[in-house]
């Protein structure tokens, strides 16, 4: 069933009031956390609505940590100075097949390409930021024009983004509330502008329009080259106020992922490092707070004035007269008592906790002004074992659909080159590719596997090496498959298929080898029997 304008405007509302209660909480982070993205329950209906000023943040820990940790999510699962994702085929066939795997190697060089040129390394940035703060992000990928190949993506502020899972919690309808000035919605809509708002432009008159758009599953939809009113997802803009349709279209895939940092058990939404530092964010704001109150009693504190000691009122000014009958006992300051050992302390413990909470205790450097390798892979190590269900679910809700996407995108402008025919008879309808992440984080997850095989190898060659000393043979060798533990070492190091020869090359290359190997002994026989005859007939001579 197509949800009609109606039914998106009825779902919006009900889809606000449900998240009533959590936008409370993401009120709270928004002040403490994350400034100047928007308050949850204010509409920014014009500029005059929009706060400037800190409001009532005293101590920026809380933004610091959140900044950090984004940061070093951006750095360690998409770096920006080296490749972070390769495609592998989920098919065993396809996967030892050389050309299979030759076109898909080259095909996530122009996917990583693709993504590197457009505006994807600045919204992965806000994406991640969102995700350490208020535990989700929505970001969307579309394609400018239709099979150009061109990725363009949007990250939506989290206050202005409600969805409806599917069964298996993924997102199935997505909504999105804008607030459009009347020029703004002229630019978007053109022809198709709503009367009023276009009315508003003529006029010169800047009030904003409410604008909800709509991504939605339909449930026949077809696959491409189906047209947009068939495709497996619809788009459509309604404008709010009369609930009627602007204009409408539709996706192949979903076009809009949901980053998540942590699953609520009872919520289809997240959970943040924000979360779980608000009580210490709160309270230490509010110690800040108290020691500005006894910064000032003790820059300016009470006085102790002897009753009728006092001919005029005290002047606090530079220079001021206050005129006193005894200088010595008419007055006198009050000393308040502050302690500020105790402050630092508290504030400190704070502070700790904080930073624990957004992983900067793990990401910061210590005294040294850069890490060594050690440091960096036990701090990485470190962040695998605290962080690794974060890295599963950015990978399994923001990321996997995100470069499955994006591929479907350059496959279909014809940007990927001609698929191998293999592929095409293997191609079961589903989705075959497999997505591997190169970055710092997911290589130390990896590198796992290949530090247990090298110790492994290690040990094997030293029960050779002693069984070579009492038998003189080396049988445990045999039980090695060498070749599998090379192709191992180079799926974990990240190393290019050109620089790796296929099996069938290296079939070749030891057939050539044996065959030297053979013809080279021939040639030494013949040459021993020759010299053998040569002796033997020079002995028979010297006999007769």
């Amino acid at each position: 069933m197509e949800l009609t304008a109606k039914d998106i405007r009825l779902r919006f509302d009900e889809l606000k009031q449900e998240r009533s209660t959590i936008d409370g909480i993401y009120d709270l982070i928004e002040l403490y956390v994350r400034p100047h993205t928007g308050k949850f329950f204010n509409v920014e209906a014009s500029e005059h609505s929009v706060q400037w000023d800190g409001r009532q943040l005293f101590d920026s820990t809380g933004i610091k940590g959140a900044r950090k940790l984004a940061s070093a999510l951006r750095g360690s699962i998409t770096p920006a100075l080296s490749k972070w994702l390769d495609l592998t085929w989920e098919d065993e066939v396809l996967q030892d097949n050389h050309e299979a795997k030759e076109w898909l190697s080259e095909a996530s060089k122009k996917v990583y390409q693709a993504l590197l040129e457009s505006d994807f390394p600045l919204q992965i940035s806000k994406a991640f930021l969102d995700t350490t703060s208020f535990g989700m992000c929505y970001m969307m990928l579309e394609e400018v024009g239709e099979e150009t190949g061109d990725l363009d993506f949007t990250t939506f502020p989290v206050k202005n983004c409600y969805f409806e899972p599917d069964f298996h919690g993924d997102p199935m309808n997505i909504y999105v509330e804008y607030q459009l000035k009347p020029s703004e919605c002229v630019d978007k809509f053109g022809d198709k502008c709503p009367e009023k708002a276009r009315d508003d432009y003529d006029n010169g008159r800047t009030t904003t329009h409410k604008v909800i758009f709509c991504i939605f599953k339909r449930e026949n939809g077809q696959p491409y080259p189906a047209a947009p009113e068939q495709r497996a997802y619809g788009w459509k803009y309604v404008y709010y106020e009369d609930k009627s349709e602007i204009t409408s279209g539709g996706y192949f895939e979903q076009p809009c992922m949901i980053g998540k940092w942590a699953e609520h058990s009872d919520s289809k939404y997240a959970k943040s490092p924000a979360f779980d530092a608000l009580p210490d964010i709160k309270s230490i704001n509010e110690w800040v707070k108290m020691s500005f109150t006894a910064a000032e009693l003790t820059l300016m504190p009470p006085l102790m004035v002897k009753e009728m000691g006092l001919f005029s009122d005290v002047d606090m000014q530079a220079a001021g007269i206050t005129y006193v009958n005894d200088v010595e006992k008419s007055i006198k300051p009050l000393n308040a008592g502050v302690d500020y050992k105790v402050y630092e302390l508290k504030r400190e413990e704070l502070k700790m906790a904080i930073e624990e909470a957004f992983y900067v205790d793990i990401l910061q450097l210590k005294d040294s002004p850069q890490m060594t390798a050690t440091e960096t892979n036990a701090r990485m190590d470190i962040m695998l074992k605290d962080m690794g269900d974060t890295f599963g679910f950015i990978k399994k809700y923001l990321l996997d659909p995100l470069v499955q996407r994006a591929f479907n995108i350059l496959f279909r402008a014809g940007q990927l080159g001609d698929m191998p025919p293999i592929v095409a008879e293997r191609n079961t309808g589903k989705d075959m590719l497999e997505i591997e992440y190169l970055g710092p984080l997911a290589q130390a997850q990896k590198q796992g596997e290949a530090v247990s095989v090298e110790r492994f190898f290690q040990a094997v060659v030293g029960i050779a090496s002693a069984e070579m000393e009492v038998t003189g043979q080396q049988t445990a060798l045999d039980k090695l498959d060498i070749d599998a533990m090379v192709d191992q070492f180079a799926d974990v190091y990240n190393i290019d298929l050109g620089l790796v020869l296929s099996d069938d090359e290296v079939d070749e290359l030891r057939e050539r080898r044996q065959a030297e190997r053979e013809e080279r002994l021939s040639l030494e026989n013949a040459q021993m029997e020759a010299e053998t005859f040569n002796t033997t007939t020079q002995a028979l001579q010297t006999v007769n």
